[in-house]
């Protein structure tokens, strides 16, 4: 998949295939109709995937890292992960937004769309 990756003040974030707001401040949409999957940085592994075949190879990698190497997956491998996986329609969306709270505070967000969806679909 590619990745696309950008800095941003804010969490306002629409899909460009169907103009479904995808993101906002407060939640992210995982009922619109190209959402594939989302991982926040503070839950890393535990994502919300809506594809069925993503969700199951997730699994398969989650289950080997920790059989192999007796660990979750580090932030850089999943992201590997998602740009590795083949799906030529589909995009990453790496969002990150920094501020102020107690001292600076950045959030990263992976948001997987597929930008083969039509609006009416």
């Amino acid at each position: 998949m590619q990745l696309l990756d950008l800095e941003l003040d804010h969490f306002n974030f629409y899909c460009p295939a169907t103009g479904e707001q995808i993101l906002s401040d407060d939640d992210c949409n995982d009922n619109a109709k190209s959402f594939v999957g989302y991982w926040l940085d503070e839950f890393m592994t535990e994502p919300t995937i809506k594809n069925k075949q993503l969700a199951a190879d997730w699994e398969k990698f989650y289950d080997e890292l920790e059989e192999k190497h007796n660990r979750e997956p580090k932030y850089n491998e999943v992201e590997q992960f998602l740009i590795d996986y083949p799906q030529q329609n589909w995009v990453i969306y790496k969002i990150t937004n920094c501020g102020m709270a107690c001292g600076p505070v950045c959030n990263t967000v992976f948001i997987v769309l597929d930008m083969n969806t039509l609006e009416n679909d």
